[in-house]
């Protein structure tokens, strides 16, 4: 445990190992449950104990980072924790595009189902309790009762949002706002229908290990069901700019191997198999399930994100 001083003010942050890191197969994972939990976590590998490397401290511009021509990547993250109303007021006209071209999502009646677990009591001739009266009353087939844990599945109007950011580096940041643009949209949508959503942006790439082919795959939680976030966070938090500030970060943060100065290449499109492997946990044990939104450069890739995005809800009715 590290603790690390900010600012004048004296405020010491407490930091932890929070990361999740797993393996399985030929697929390694890192993952953390909030920006803060990144923001707070030592760091292993090849990122030292205050979350600097050169991806965090390098001057890329606009067109790696996004913004102008001095961006860093510690202002990326800055921005995400505060949020960027500069490009979101520059996402509004992309999103009236995509408004006026496919209307706002409606979906009716759309419920999902979520396992979960819970103690429920049970009656029979044999248990930890008798009920005397039941005794008396000759009704000895039920008299006994116990506590076991029973799962159900219980109905809930939730959304799981997956926003694939990774992308190669001959990709122009500024034009993966319209993946921004796609999710500010769909998280508005599904809002306004009474769903309760829950967004995480990550990315997977291949060969990012010395010697080794296996995938590497990062996520992070930018919103949880019960939580409200501005757009301009989701803005600052949805683009390739902040994939190649706290994404490549991220993909530092292991003991898994040497990590290529490249970090590899980025997947075409990803699916279910691709994602960290914590949420592929949750989704087999049926504790959600996921909409996959992938990558967006123009507004022909957007409108596809969409109308994929809305099949996919569409398919969870049966």
């Amino acid at each position: 445990m590290v603790k690390r001083r900010i600012g004048n003010s004296g405020a010491q942050i407490i930091m932890t190992d929070l990361a999740i890191r797993k393996s399985k197969g030929s697929l390694h994972s890192i993952y953390y449950n909030s920006l803060y939990d990144f923001y707070t976590t030592k760091r292993i590998g090849g990122i030292n104990e205050y979350g600097q490397n050169d991806h965090n401290e390098r001057v890329r511009g606009g067109k790696w980072f996004g913004g102008n021509e001095e961006q860093q990547g510690k202002d990326v993250i800055k921005k995400a924790m505060l949020g960027d109303p500069i490009l979101y007021k520059s996402l509004k006209e992309k999103i009236s595009s995509l408004d006026e071209r496919l209307g706002t999502f409606t979906a009716k009646g759309f419920v999902q189902k979520v396992a979960k677990s819970k103690r429920v009591t049970v009656h029979g001739k044999m248990g930890d309790e008798i009920d005397i009266h039941k005794v008396n009353s000759g009704k000895l087939d039920t008299a006994w009762s116990k506590k076991i844990r029973k799962t159900v599945d219980s109905q809930h109007k939730l959304v799981t949002l997956y926003i694939d950011l990774s992308h190669n580096s001959n990709k122009d940041c500024l034009d993966t706002l319209w993946t921004s643009a796609v999710s500010v949209k769909l998280l508005a949508d599904l809002e306004k229908e009474g769903k309760s959503v829950k967004i995480i942006v990550g990315g997977t790439v291949q060969s990012s290990l010395s010697g080794s082919r296996d995938m590497v795959s990062v996520g992070i939680t930018v919103k949880e069901y019960n939580e409200r976030l501005a757009p301009e966070r989701l803005a600052a938090m949805s683009h390739l700019g902040f994939y190649r500030s706290w994404g490549f970060m991220a993909h530092h943060d292991h003991n898994f191997g040497r990590v290529c100065s490249s970090i590899g290449h980025a997947l075409g499109n990803v699916s279910q198999r691709h994602l960290p492997i914590n949420i592929q946990e949750e989704i087999e044990k049926g504790h959600t399930r996921l909409i996959v939104i992938q990558k967006s450069l123009n507004l022909w890739d957007a409108e596809r994100s969409i109308k994929s995005a809305r099949k996919q809800i569409a398919d969870f009715k049966d």
